[in-house]
């Protein structure tokens, strides 16, 4: 408990300093949390390239996208950029590494390159648009992002004690036995109480844009159910051991990584 305790507290401090901290913290902290999740989802997925320059390459691919939204933003990069020039530049890596499983004598190419695929649709582009959207209205947003992670973390307290108390029926007792549907639904309950705490506070988004989040932030449980697909796969408990007490930085994030897209969608089409 004593270990849990204090690497909760690290953490907080960390996730406080790197959004508080200014655009530039925010997007190492991005940065450092995309990459300790796609070595961690290496690890899960037995990708054979972990362990030569394939993983690095794979990594490169992933989190271009983050660091191209982010310079994007700041005007680093010329105005006339478009999204589709990034999207036709990645194609040569890709194919890069299709080039390096002819020369890896792997195993199983299909899966190796399912894997680094797979990594970059589940984490790349997800942290991609939250860096996006933390820039929406022209300048950093460091309390639409303290936000939309409020809403998925506490949207799994909810879930977590309404299902210790209540819970009887079992959401999805082949992935995860502790789940229940009544939890489900405290979650939700929670996560759209705090969504009108936070309209009152975060004021830059209106009642109902913050109810439209808190309602898709719900869906939250559903990558956490995922990451428990994954790691039942894999016969672990946890997805890595960087935090102590508390498993690996896919075990934290999970659900987060999951909804974004879903905010993002939103935000794309519903917010100016």
């Amino acid at each position: 408990m004593r270990q849990r305790i204090i690497t909760a507290i690290i953490f907080l401090i960390v996730m406080l300093l790197g959004i508080f901290g200014g655009s530039y913290s925010f997007v190492l902290l991005i940065l450092f949390i995309a990459i300790h999740s796609f070595r961690e989802l290496f690890q899960l997925a037995h990708y054979e390239g972990r362990k030569d320059f394939r993983q690095i390459l794979a990594i490169g691919l992933g989190i271009s996208p983050i660091l191209l939204a982010f310079l994007h933003k700041r005007s680093i990069l010329p105005t006339a950029w478009t999204f589709t020039d990034w999207a036709v530049g990645s194609i040569p890596i890709i194919f890069l590494l299709f080039i390096f499983e002819l020369y890896h004598k792997s195993k199983d190419p299909i899966k190796s390159l399912g894997t680094v695929l797979l990594g970059y649709v589940y984490i790349g582009l997800p942290y991609m648009m939250l860096v996006l959207m933390a820039f929406w209205q022209g300048t950093y947003q460091p309390l639409l992002v303290i936000g939309l992670l409020l809403l998925v973390w506490l949207n799994d307290t909810g879930a977590y004690f309404t299902g210790i108390f209540l819970g009887k029926h079992r959401l999805a007792p082949n992935i995860s036995p502790k789940k229940t549907w009544e939890g489900l639904v405290g979650g939700v309950v929670a996560t759209l109480i705090v969504s009108q705490i936070l309209a009152y506070y975060v004021r830059d988004y209106s009642r109902q844009e913050w109810l439209i989040m808190g309602i898709l932030c719900s869906f939250g449980i559903l990558g956490d159910l995922i990451e428990s697909l994954f790691k039942r796969q894999a016969n672990v408990k946890d997805s890595g051991t960087l935090m102590p007490g508390h498993g690996g930085i896919l075990d934290r994030f999970d659900a987060f990584a999951f909804v974004i897209p879903a905010v993002f969608v939103y935000f794309y089409f519903f917010l100016p």
